[in-house]
């Protein structure tokens, strides 16, 4: 429902987007990984709230050290 509404959005407003736009239904009732590449996992978790929502967790993974040998005896 909600990509239907800011679809409609967009057309109405005329508005292109430079990006495209996912959309990734959240089906489980918890701590669920919706995303990964090799910089980042992102996490989805439901939220206590008065209405249906969802908190989103982006932990950055570890990156190799990119260290410069000819200064380190310096």
């Amino acid at each position: 429902m909600l990509k239907q509404i800011i679809d409609l959005e967009l057309e109405a407003s005329k508005t292109r987007l430079n990006y495209p736009l996912i959309f990734h239904p959240l089906l489980s009732s918890g701590f669920e990984q919706i995303f990964e590449n090799e910089k980042v996992a992102v996490y989805a978790f439901p939220l206590i709230h008065s209405v249906p929502t969802w908190g989103f967790l982006f932990k950055e993974k570890k990156q190799l050290r990119k260290i410069r040998k000819e200064i380190l005896g310096k």
